[in-house]
């Protein structure tokens, strides 16, 4: 059975996922908000972009698999673009 939640932001969705979820865009998004992935999750793009103008930090030891088509794009407009794990 699956669970289906939808979600307004990244970070909401990041936070109402479990380890090994997979959270699916279902439409091109721009958040503003900080996000910190704390588990290992899918973030599954399609053809969709996820526009940040803040830090996407990865906690250490955590794995974050993406998954898109030919289109799907994870991008950081903010001035500094860093990866932490």
């Amino acid at each position: 059975v699956e669970n289906t939640d939808y979600y307004n932001t990244m970070k909401e969705a990041v936070a109402g996922a479990s380890s090994g979820d997979t959270i699916e865009l279902l439409a091109t998004i721009t958040d503003s908000g900080a996000v910190t992935i704390d588990k290992n999750i899918t973030l599954k793009l399609g053809d969709y972009t996820v526009t940040k103008s803040s830090a996407i930090t990865i906690d250490s030891g955590v794995t974050v698999n993406l998954e898109g088509n030919a289109n799907g794009t994870l991008q950081n407009t903010s001035r500094t673009r860093r990866l932490y794990n």
